[in-house]
């Protein structure tokens, strides 16, 4: 593991399964490392070093995805772990190939504030708070600078893993605290198994009905029934 190097977890092209762009093919690159422990994590394998990463050079992705994705640049999406911890070596990896993408995804907890990627059209920020249900510290899930900042870019959604009412009071709080509008609002039910999304699914569908917000599945669970977007 190097300074200057990237911990690549895997990638894969996929459908996206969550957030605003769910059911919108896709290349993810999933990077290594993070700095929470949500309770139901998905990606518990991209949460701490493995002899399975590759650590890469941001000039080694680059070549890697001209030479065996070049046809599936368009929409790009940066997964984790958390991919902010890595902002300045995924910014220098990609950003010669910034022409060839329409859209760059990257899903965060919005803790880290970006310094690079923010500055570009193309780049949506899929933003996924933390609430109490994460049983993470709330002085370590939220940032509140960091939110403020998201909360007042243009290309930022944000996506809340949730259950039931008591859940949806959080979001709630957090769209008054930092003014998100509804409509960039997605509700995600919290779900590890397709018995876990059927049970949870209708209730937080009413839900985002009932205030306004916007649903979001999660294809790969309800597809696969498992956690992994790959195939």
């Amino acid at each position: 593991m190097g300074r200057n190097k990237l911990p690549v977890v895997e990638i894969f092209p996929s459908i996206q399964g969550e957030g605003p762009y769910q059911g919108r093919y896709g290349l993810f690159i999933r990077l290594g490392i993070c700095n929470l422990r949500c309770s139901f994590c998905d990606t518990k394998y991209a949460l701490f070093p493995s002899k399975k990463w590759k650590y890469m050079e941001p000039e080694e992705i680059n070549k890697l995805l001209l030479t065996t994705y070049p046809d599936k640049l368009k929409h790009l999406i940066l997964t984790g772990g958390e991919p902010m911890l890595h902002e300045k070596l995924l910014h220098e990896a990609l950003k010669t190939l910034f022409g060839r993408i329409d859209l760059l995804e990257i899903e965060t907890n919005g803790t880290i504030i970006p310094q690079y990627f923010h500055r570009y059209s193309f780049v949506i920020f899929n933003v996924s708070p933390k609430l109490s249900n994460s049983q993470v510290p709330y002085n370590q899930r939220i940032v509140e600078e960091s939110l403020e900042f998201y909360s007042n870019l243009s290309q930022s959604y944000f996506k809340f893993v949730v259950k039931d009412h008591k859940d949806l009071e959080e979001v709630l709080m957090f769209k008054e605290k930092f003014f998100i509008p509804s409509n960039k609002i997605f509700l995600m039910p919290l779900a590890s198994t397709k018995k876990e999304l059927r049970r949870h699914s209708i209730n937080v569908f009413k839900l985002a009905v009932k205030f306004g917000f916007n649903y979001s599945c999660r294809i790969q669970i309800d597809i696969f029934g498992g956690k992994k977007r790959g195939v």
